[in-house]
């Protein structure tokens, strides 16, 4: 419905204002990142929703944070 598009769009306009402020990050990839953070933030809600376990559940956003944190070292890389 109309709520559950306006969640999504305020999620993607928040992941892609914070992603365009970091600096370093790479303007070619924030809307992609942008696209897989939705995709891990959705699935991870879908996931606690229908029954997946706490230790399931830990260890998707333990992977997510994972993703970031590469994310972050590469980016702390490139600015040298």
């Amino acid at each position: 419905g109309e709520r559950t598009r306006t969640y999504r769009q305020r999620l993607r306009d928040a992941f892609r204002g914070a992603l365009q402020n970091e600096p370093g990050v790479d303007p070619t990839l924030v809307d992609l990142r942008v696209a897989l953070l939705m995709t891990a933030v959705l699935g991870l809600n879908i996931a606690a929703r229908e029954g997946a376990g706490p230790d399931e559940l830990q260890h998707s956003v333990d992977a997510v944070r994972q993703l970031l944190r590469d994310w972050m070292a590469g980016e702390r890389h490139t600015r040298g």
